[in-house]
């Protein structure tokens, strides 16, 4: 048993994510898949265990660091079939037109740094939301309709807002 800050990772994973493939009647090939993020699971919380945390917030545009993370988990996603978008919600040209000139076009999407920029500890925010992609793409694999999404908002101008919805069945919770 590996353990840090509050995460526990037992050796019997591997079998847990075998039994939850097969409770989500999916071939056997995408076992592969699921080993290799454990691995990676593992090698994470080992680096985590391993190096004391210490806290570097750097200004960082996170707008940009989400859509890597969606872009990085494609692989992962179309494997399962499951549609992973990214989106700004709320946000378009008519925000960044008082900070650029009418002869000068960009799309909105490519200019987010001044909007979504915000002081924070890049690897870890990054892990949290690699894994919770991740968690999303296996919920959403045996939807009829899978997709999800993974939004940054603009709350205000001191916060920002990051989402990640999937498409589930309906979660009952019973006492």
């Amino acid at each position: 048993m590996l353990s840090c800050q509050g995460l526990t990772i037992f050796p019997s994973r591997y079998l847990a994510c075998q039994i939850k493939l097969r409770a989500l009647h999916l071939p056997e090939s995408y076992t592969f898949l699921v080993i290799a993020q454990t691995e990676k699971d593992i090698l994470t919380a080992r680096t985590l265990a391993d190096h004391a945390i210490a806290e570097r917030k750097v200004p960082v545009d996170v707008a940009v660091l989400c859509k890597q993370a969606v872009l990085s988990e494609q692989d992962f996603a179309q494997a399962f079939h499951v549609p992973v978008q990214f989106a700004l919600p709320h946000f378009g040209q008519k925000d960044i037109a008082p900070l650029i000139t009418p002869l000068f076009t960009i799309a909105s999407e490519k200019f987010t740094g001044p909007f979504f920029t915000a002081p924070c500890e890049v690897k870890y925010l990054s892990i949290a939301i690699q894994n919770l992609l991740e968690l999303a793409i296996l919920l959403a694999a045996k939807e009829e309709r899978p997709l999800v999404q993974l939004a940054v908002q603009r709350q205000g101008n001191n916060a920002l807002s990051i989402a990640i919805t999937a498409t589930t069945a309906q979660i009952v919770l019973q006492k």
